[in-house]
């Protein structure tokens, strides 16, 4: 029983990954990626551990079943101040808005 619970399970975390997966294709996920690491949001988020701002599956988490991409979107680019605590967001001002949506769209995606 406790086997069948545990297949059960797994069985959802893939059928899970795969729902994210089909958000978005592998192009996009790679180009996400590449911008995380490219505008520097890697120096105060991580995927799984806050590092000075919250984790990447902590924002996921906050906003999800909620229609926020173009909120996150603008904060990425704009800034915010008191929504994860005191440290405030800083703005992007380099970071064009495709690229700001589509790394809103892959954080809240789970980050895959």
């Amino acid at each position: 029983m406790k086997i069948m619970l545990n297949m059960a399970m797994g069985m959802m975390v893939s059928v899970s990954a795969s729902l994210v997966q089909a958000q978005m294709k592998p192009a996009e996920l790679t180009a996400a990626q590449s911008a995380f690491s490219a505008y520097g949001c890697t120096s105060c988020h991580d995927a799984s551990s806050r590092i000075v701002g919250p984790s990447l599956k902590e924002i996921a988490a906050r906003y999800k079943g909620k229609k926020v991409s173009a909120e996150v979107a603008k904060r990425i680019v704009e800034g915010s101040e008191g929504r994860w605590g005191t440290m405030p967001h800083p703005s992007n001002a380099a970071l064009n808005q495709a690229d700001a949506a589509l790394l809103a769209r892959w954080i809240l995606a789970g980050a895959p």
